[in-house]
């Protein structure tokens, strides 16, 4: 009997223990709050302190102790939601906002006025919508709503989703085409406050920071890479400024790399520097947000959709400090070393750059964004396989398929390996000695039996490529974009139990990349037909 799945993450067995970004078509149902404007007194258990009057709900400080405001839901077990209220004055922040008292999203500290966001997989189909107060809150809030989160429909627009945990992440490109299944190591995102909004004058970015002849403030009603508004900061060099940055400082260690990123839109300037300080090798890495354009190759600079790019730059610490700093600088053009008084073209004072989504991390390559809003926060590895039981594994014969792109300079790596708890019976795909450098191989009870190289012929870089490996008792061979490997005629094939996607077992290597397809064909296709399904 043919297995029948409604999507491919159906099939998958997947799990990471943390929220992950990712750019996908995103669209929302209807609210299912009742009352959600407060027109009328109805609709919510409220606790002491809490009232409904003018059109909000307020919490009064009366309460001795923690005071709730609830509505029942009716929910879709298993199914992702996005809560959102907002809070419009507040004098003594209220506790949280979750979903049930004893889970579900906690928007916590909501010590400021505006809108408050969360995103979470309903456990069950009847769950309490809270918002709770300590002994101490003095808040006003307003428009709540809880509406169910759809992904990939066509219509919907492109925005950096923070999906929940366990959620796989389905990505597009900024021009809407499929990049595929997003598999990525773990990272953390050291900067405690990701959001920059203000700096110079104002409130500092984080309280930790230094800035000269700029500033930011918040962007008013600037729609930031995830949709929200109120998160975009607007970098503006000083009217006439012969220097113009601003700065972070953090503790780095001497000898590790360093990636750096932050996501920018023009508002009358073209051109962001982004230059690691004090702990690093002093450089200044110019960007084009126009051209797409970098002026090094340890910069780079991506299309992020709806007029925003991600800058990255990627250095090694020199010393420890507790001070490694990261400087964002006002330019005049792309050719320009930094702003100074010989260069021309000084800032008038308005034109600027909008920010949004600053991110430090550990590792030689930028990966996907990590909100954070008062800690380092981190993203846990993406985890994907599908038992072979699943899809009916051939255990004499067979051919793996995969379409997959690879953003990482890292090592060995695999985009499918199928194996029984370890690499001593295993048959993988991908596995890089060097990162130009793609091999398949076939290892039974510990014993290689085919090692595949492709060679140069199998460099990854950023585009998408097709690579396969067809197999049966004696013989073997692989392909990658429509060039054939050499064949093996003395293999035997290891028993497995797992087919994963983007790692291998054992010590993980993950792909950080995307898996656009995955094809398996319980018989050995022959060379030809695996050269034209890899062309």
């Amino acid at each position: 009997m043919t297995k029948v799945y409604d999507t491919a993450t159906d099939l998958i067995t997947f799990a990471r223990s943390s929220s992950g970004t990712a750019l996908r078509r995103v669209g929302y149902g209807e609210n299912l709050v009742e009352n959600d404007d407060f027109a009328t007194d109805t609709d919510w258990t409220k606790g002491t302190g809490w009232t409904i009057s003018g059109g909000v709900a307020t919490l009064d400080g009366s309460q001795v102790s923690v005071s709730d405001f609830s509505q029942a839901l009716t929910l879709k077990a298993n199914t992702i939601y996005q809560v959102s209220l907002d809070v419009t004055n507040v004098t003594t922040a209220l506790d949280l906002v979750t979903i049930t008292s004893t889970g579900g999203p906690e928007l916590q500290d909501l010590s400021d006025t505006g809108t408050y966001t969360a995103v979470f997989v309903a456990p069950s189909t009847s769950e309490q919508l809270i918002i709770r107060g300590t002994s101490s809150s003095v808040a006003t809030i307003d428009n709540i709503s809880v509406k169910e989160v759809f992904l990939d429909r066509a219509t919907d627009p492109l925005v950096l989703f923070n999906h929940p945990d366990d959620i796989p992440r389905i990505e597009y490109a900024a021009d809407g085409s499929l990049k595929g299944l997003l598999i990525e190591e773990q990272r953390t995102n050291l900067f405690p406050v990701s959001t920059i909004t203000a700096v110079g004058s104002g409130t500092d970015w984080d309280g930790n920071n230094s800035g000269t002849g700029s500033s930011v403030s918040v962007a008013a009603g600037v729609t930031a890479p995830d949709g929200t508004t109120g998160t975009v900061g607007n970098y503006v060099a000083d009217a006439g400024a012969g220097v113009a940055y601003f700065s972070k400082d953090l503790p780095v260690t001497s000898g590790v790399s360093y990636t750096q990123s932050i996501f920018a839109k023009p508002n009358g300037t073209n051109f962001l520097q982004i230059a690691p300080s004090t702990g690093f090798a002093s450089a200044h890495y110019n960007f084009d947000l126009v051209n797409l354009q970098t002026s090094s190759s340890d910069a780079s600079i991506e299309d992020a959709g709806n007029g925003w790019v991600r800058c990255s730059v990627t250095g090694t610490c020199t010393s420890t400090t507790s001070l490694g700093r990261m400087v964002f600088g006002w330019i005049n053009s792309f050719t320009a070393v930094r702003l100074d008084a010989d260069a021309g073209g000084a800032p008038n004072g308005t034109d600027g750059v909008h920010l949004y989504g600053a991110q430090i991390e550990q590792g030689s390559f930028a990966t996907s964004y990590i909100p954070t809003s008062g800690s380092q926060k981190t993203r846990d590895p993406d985890i994907a396989s599908i038992p072979v039981t699943a899809f009916g594994y051939n255990d004499q014969a067979g051919t793996v398929v995969v379409e997959a792109s690879k953003f990482g300079n890292n090592n060995y790596p695999r985009t499918a390996m199928l194996d029984n708890g370890g690499e001593g019976n295993s048959i993988g795909l991908g596995a890089w000695s060097d990162p130009t450098t793609l091999v398949v191989y076939i290892v039974d009870g510990g014993s290689v039996q085919a090692s595949i190289g492709l060679g140069a012929n199998g460099t990854p870089g950023t585009s998408v490529f097709k690579h396969g490996l067809a197999f049966t008792e004696n013989s073997a061979n692989a392909a990658v974009n429509g060039f054939i490997g050499s064949e093996d005629n003395t293999v035997t094939l290891p028993e497995v139990t797992t087919l994963r996607l983007g790692r291998n077992a054992g010590s993980p290597q993950h792909l950080n990349g995307h898996i656009k397809s995955l094809k398996y064909y319980p018989r050995r296709l022959t060379n030809t037909q695996l050269q034209e399904l890899t062309a």
